[in-house]
């Protein structure tokens, strides 16, 4: 066999593999992301919607709620390197399924988000962007940037779920992912019950 034909073979294989990987990684974080979707979207409406008429109490409530975020997030990462990958993960690969994991969650709270804005508070972007514009006033902020900032045009119901819910969601995953992905790499459930079990 030719050198050329061992090469075209192994490149061949190699893009199996990197096709497996990558409809396994998009089937796991499908999986994952429902549920964490599930959970922002109660999240959303009894933080983002009950919370801007309910008593003060939802603001202990919140933090606690955020930090199931990056519970589930780890306890995904875990799952998808131990059961998938077989203990072998890079740590950029689980980046990329941290990304396409909030990815798919986000898609589930930008439904609640526009139902939200769409039939239960219509005003809710624009009191929203006041608000910044008041926050913005007590930093002694110049002039010229408050004027700028309050002469950008609201954006629509598709601009803010873009920016203000996909996006951002999106970015938490990246920056939780560079802090969580080391660690989850130095868990292995598997090793714990093999040695457990031995014992």
């Amino acid at each position: 066999m030719s050198y050329v034909a061992i090469k075209s073979l192994l490149l061949s294989v190699k893009t199996d593999i990197m096709q497996q990987d990558k409809s396994k990684l998009m089937s796991f974080a499908m999986q994952g992301g429902i549920f964490l979707g599930i959970f922002w979207v109660v999240k959303y409406f009894s933080v983002v919607v009950y919370g801007a008429h309910a008593s003060t109490m939802l603001q202990f409530v919140q933090p606690i709620l955020s930090a199931f975020t990056a519970v589930i997030l780890f306890q995904n990462l875990i799952k998808y390197r131990v059961f998938v990958l077989n203990n072998v993960m890079s740590f950029w690969h689980g980046v990329q399924f941290s990304i396409m994991l909030f990815f798919f969650a986000s898609l589930f709270e930008s439904v609640a988000a526009f139902i939200h804005i769409t039939w239960i508070d219509p005003q809710y972007v624009s009191t929203m962007y006041a608000s910044m514009v008041d926050l913005l006033k007590t930093f002694n902020i110049s002039e010229s940037v408050i004027t700028s900032f309050e002469n950008q045009p609201i954006p629509d119901g598709l601009g803010y779920i873009v920016n203000h819910v996909i996006l951002s969601d999106i970015l938490i995953g990246i920056m939780l992912s560079l802090l969580l992905v080391p660690f989850s790499k130095m868990i292995n459930p598997k090793n714990i019950t093999t040695n457990q079990s031995e014992k």
